[in-house]
């Protein structure tokens, strides 16, 4: 019995230590590149708590993250220039979520995957195609995030595609990034109350993960600072390759 007890506790502390390094280390990479948590933090608190739980958590935590983000990075947020993005973003939301319903999630991501991974390899070994009107490429791109985001709530990679692939300055494309992703957690975090995702007990979870989230945002924007142009853009792919992979293997796995 008392054998018992204490492997239960030893269990429990090194679960949350778990928890705790995996909400870091993804805030860490958020404070770095302006994205990265979700792609971190789900899979790893998902894990312990299941996915029904870990989403609406670390859609809380990323929130945070990016009104954070977006106060210090306020200077380089170019509201008027990115503004169709935030529009077509937006609206197209709830049209994701009517596709949910339609088309298989599963095949999506493992569709998605293979696109982004594809895009990325090709980005890194040199090739890319410059979108010379800006404007109409962030109305597309805004489409396809909003409808991903709402049918398997992965709104990122289209932008962080074109923004790659628009040799965006580091500091614009974090800035851009993190105010978009906060822009619609307003309408994401409404849509999971009325749908019943949020409970006392994820709001509780939030605020004992806070701690570890908001030093691992505040270390990863200060090494952001002694991160070339060069190698901020190999790690944006790097992340992008990983997360690509995930998609992949998550549908066979």
């Amino acid at each position: 019995m008392i054998i018992d007890v204490v492997s239960n506790f030893i269990k429990t502390e090194y679960l949350t230590l778990f928890l705790i390094v995996s909400v870091f280390l993804a805030s860490f990479v958020q404070g770095i590149l302006g994205f990265g948590f979700g792609m971190i933090a789900i899979p790893a608190m998902s894990l312990i708590m299941g996915p029904k739980v870990a989403i609406p958590i670390a859609v809380i935590l990323g929130f945070c993250i990016n009104i954070g983000l977006s106060i210090k990075l306020w200077k380089s947020i170019s509201i008027r220039r990115f503004l169709p993005l935030i529009i077509t973003g937006c609206l197209t939301v709830p049209l994701g979520s009517y596709l949910l319903v339609v088309l298989n999630p599963s095949l999506v991501k493992l569709i998605l995957g293979l696109i982004i991974l594809f895009t990325s390899v090709a980005y890194f070994f040199g090739f890319k195609f410059t979108i010379k009107n800006e404007k109409k490429g962030l109305y597309g791109v805004g489409l396809m995030s909003g409808c991903l985001a709402g049918v398997i709530g992965i709104g990122g990679p289209p932008i962080i595609l074109f923004l790659a692939n628009q040799n965006e300055d580091k500091v614009s494309f974090k800035a851009n990034l993190v105010f978009y992703f906060f822009i619609l957690g307003l309408i994401i975090i409404p849509s999971y109350l009325i749908s019943g995702l949020m409970s006392p007990n994820i709001y509780e979870a939030s605020f004992k993960l806070w701690v570890p989230v908001f030093f691992g945002m505040m270390a990863g924007n200060y090494i952001s600072s002694f991160v070339s142009q060069g190698l901020f853009k190999k790690m944006v792919l790097i992340c992008l390759t990983a997360s690509s992979i995930v998609l992949i293997c998550g549908q066979f796995f």
